[in-house]
Order: structure tokens, then sequence, then C-alpha cells
């Protein structure tokens, strides 16, 4: 995100936003429902703080609500990848108070590159890594809710623009092909 902001001069914000970003490490280690509530409330907190900044540029938003949904789909206590192929288009409908981006474009690694950008991050796994090393079938259930996500996206009556990008080739070409994107959507 980082290298595509600096490179096109997109500002950039996440989620959780930096306002309870603090907070990320103690709701992490809280129940299910309680870590899904808490970054669910920030797509909001995070929405709000922008609507009060003056941002002119095109921003970048790293886990929206794409990333929320995907997760609490996935993880869900009995959830299997053909209940989640066979949920409707609109379970994975944006909140009709939470503003459509134009452009959702969900970056997919394999697990082996994943691990390895890990590693290489030096801060150790947060839990979301370790839940996922310990619940094998957990990162296969995720990447299905994103991948229904994307096969939504045709069904729902405005279909958003909700595209996934290869990310085992690094940086530099996620940055090109996002681009791309952008200028094909008229964002560049």
């Amino acid at each position: 995100m980082k290298d595509l902001c600096n490179a096109y001069g997109f500002e950039s914000t996440r989620t959780p936003p930096a306002s309870v970003a603090h907070l990320r490490a103690f709701m992490d280690a809280q129940p299910t429902a309680v870590q899904r509530a808490f970054y669910t409330i920030s797509n909001y907190l995070a929405v709000d703080e922008l609507e009060a900044s003056n941002h002119k540029s095109p921003l970048v938003f790293d886990r929206y609500y794409a990333s929320t949904c995907a997760y609490t789909i996935g993880s869900a206590a009995g959830i299997t990848e053909d209940e989640i192929r066979e949920m409707g288009a609109e379970a994975f409908r944006l909140p009709a108070d939470l503003p459509e981006a134009d452009l959702t474009i969900i970056l997919h690694c394999s697990d082996e590159v994943r691990r390895q950008r890990m590693q290489g991050r030096k801060v150790g796994n947060n839990m979301f890594e370790e839940r996922y090393e310990s619940q094998k079938n957990l990162a296969s259930l995720v990447t299905c809710a994103y991948d229904r996500m994307l096969t939504s996206a045709s069904e729902l009556p405005h279909k958003p623009w909700t595209i996934q990008v290869n990310a085992d080739g690094g940086a530099a070409t996620c940055v090109s092909e996002i681009a791309r994107l952008c200028t094909q959507k008229r964002i560049l």
C-alpha cells in the first residue's frame, strides 16, 4: 500500500484507524464476537475520521469492509466452504450506511508467500496468523469468503467493481497491476 501511495500521490488510511489502533492487540484476544464487533465499528470510525478530514487525492483504504466481512464469515463457528459458496450476494453487500469504494481490490497471495512476508516483518505472528496456523481450514474458509464476495459483486443490482490481484509477485508487480486497474476505472 505504501508503495502505491508513494508512486501515485494517493492518501491512505486503514482499519482499525489510528485513533483506536492501540486497542487492536487487546481486542484480538477477546472472544470472536467481540473481535468482529471491534473491526466492524472500526470501519465506521475510519469513515467518520475521513469525512472530517479534507482529503483531495484518491484514497487507498487498507482493510476496509471486504476484509471485515470475509473474516467474519470465514471464522463463523462450524461454517463450511459449501455453505459460504451457497450464501446469497446480500451476505457480502456493504452496509448501506458505509460509503462504497470506487474500486475494491482483494490482494491474494499463496500461504507460502504469506508466511514468508510475516517472517520478514520480524514482529512475530499476530493473532490472526496464529489462528491461520492452528486452524488449518481457517485460511481456506476466509479465502472462500473472498472468492464468493468476488462472484457476488456481479449479482448485486449496483455491481460494485471488485477484483482480485495476485500478490505473489511482490510489491512492484502489485503496484503496476493496481495502477493499470485504476487507470481503467479512471481513478488515475
